[in-house]
């Protein structure tokens, strides 16, 4: 009778898993990259069959490149997916836009932009830039009561908007900054925000929550560069970004 390692079957299990796991990391980052680049080009679908994606993940990957990417605003936030009857795998994403003038659309938004990162471009760290950003949209636009403006587009043409367009605004400026962000979402409190990189370290920044409701020159850093700790503290639960990350730095959460 053979004898046989149970060490060695143990290493041998957890290695096939790992590249089980890392492949299909690949193919997730990889139909995210084709999804995103279909979109910026107004492609009215996307193959992804060479991804070999469940129908569902498909699906899910395509909804969280527009959760994820602001500049794609003009994208509807829905999608229906070809699929092979036998393997249940994703084909092809059906792509549908809000708007017939993707290009006039873009160059409103990307102008609006610039004037949100203006003064930002002139500051000499990371952290400088952050609160640039965050005190110009605080004194510049106002919460939407009626909650009409929902997209960073529609933010940036009416001056008011709701957490989803608040967020997508900073996170189009952390964009045009070279700043990492993602969009940090609590289907619970029907909320989302961001988790920023400032000097390596990730931080939460609800804008939302720092903007007074009514308007006016106040500005608050009560949500501004704070840890998961605080934020837990102040009202904010079971939220998840993308990568799961986890803001654990405390430095700014006496900034107030």
């Amino acid at each position: 009778m053979k004898n046989i390692n149970l060490k060695t079957m143990a290493v041998a299990i957890f290695t096939g898993v790992s590249i089980l796991l890392m492949g299909a990391t690949v193919h997730a980052a990889g139909a995210e990259e084709a999804i995103k680049t279909a979109l910026a080009n107004g492609a009215a679908e996307v193959d992804v069959s060479s991804y070999n994606l469940p129908s569902q993940q498909a699906m899910n990957i395509y909804l969280d490149v527009v959760a994820q990417n602001p500049d794609l605003f003009y994208v509807e936030n829905k999608v229906n997916c070809t699929f092979d009857k036998a393997t249940g795998m994703c084909k092809t994403l059906q792509c549908s836009y809000n708007t017939a003038d993707v290009k006039g659309s873009k160059a409103i938004f990307n102008a609006e932009i610039d004037k949100v990162v203006a003064a930002a471009k002139t500051m000499p760290t990371t952290f400088d830039k952050v609160k640039s950003v965050h005190d110009y949209i605080v004194k510049n636009y106002d919460y939407d009561t009626t909650g009409a403006s929902v997209t960073a587009f529609d933010m940036a043409k009416s001056k008011k908007g709701v957490c989803t367009s608040y967020t997508g605004l900073l996170k189009a400026a952390f964009e045009k900054l070279g700043i990492k962000s993602e969009v940090a979402i609590s289907n619970d409190m029907q909320h989302e925000w961001l988790a920023v990189q400032v000097d390596g370290k990730w931080y939460n920044i609800d804008i939302t929550w720092d903007d007074p409701i009514g308007g006016g020159e106040n500005i608050t850093y009560a949500n501004f560069l704070k840890s998961d700790r605080l934020f837990g503290m102040t009202g904010h639960f079971n939220y998840t970004t993308p990568s799961n990350i986890m803001c654990v730095d405390t430095q700014y959460d006496t900034l107030a």
